[in-house]
């Protein structure tokens, strides 16, 4: 059971009047009684996205799970070639194509993606968290996976980016996004960067 708590005191509070305001890494919500003290979800910090509203406790939890969030972003994706709001308004997006590594069930994820000449970079952020993203375990353990850019569907191979050259393109794409330093500021491990480079064509 997730418990919603005041932003300063951390003490849980019991409020029917929650607005799901973000989701990401957690859960911001505001009260319509009280909008000037915002609550958070299990702690942590979020980035903001689109409104969703609760007229009760048990149904706020069934609108603001990870999973109703892609399914609700990956179908704005597709329904507008590739575009999308909230918090990805604006920035480039593409969607990951992943098989589990233990399950070997395909899932799908929205990231934010950097093109670097032919490629497309992808950042294991996880919102400075200081565990990785599944899906950047699920491409280490099956890097021949496909993605979504705009109205297309490419076959790619995935290969981490290590060294001098990991570290210039983060900086690159942390120069366009600067959330991207946060996040690397946030967490002890090395952000991994991505590459997905299209299959040549047989």
């Amino acid at each position: 059971m997730r418990v919603a708590r005041n932003r300063n005191s951390n003490v849980p509070i019991n409020c029917p009047f929650i607005s799901v305001i973000e989701i990401e890494r957690a859960v911001l919500l505001t009260c319509s009684n009280c909008p000037s003290s915002p609550l958070y979800i299990d702690g942590g910090t979020a980035a903001p996205s689109r409104r969703y509203t609760a007229d009760c406790g048990v149904k706020s939890e069934q609108q603001m799970s990870a999973n109703d969030w892609n399914a609700q972003t990956i179908s704005e994706f597709r329904k507008n070639h590739g575009k999308v709001g909230g918090y990805f308004e604006g920035a480039p997006i593409l969607l990951i194509h992943h098989s589990g590594r233990r399950s070997s069930k395909i899932r799908v994820n929205p990231v934010m993606y950097l093109k670097d000449g032919d490629r497309y970079l992808v950042f294991a952020s996880k919102g400075g968290a200081d565990t990785h993203p599944d899906w950047y375990r699920n491409l280490m353990a099956h890097p021949d996976v496909q993605i979504e850019v705009g109205d297309d569907k490419i076959d790619v191979d995935a290969e981490e980016i290590k060294g001098p050259e990991r570290d210039r393109l983060y900086a690159k794409q942390a120069s366009l996004y600067p959330q991207f330093g946060e996040y690397q500021r946030k967490t002890k491990r090395v952000i991994p960067v991505v590459a997905f480079t299209p299959k040549k064509s047989k």
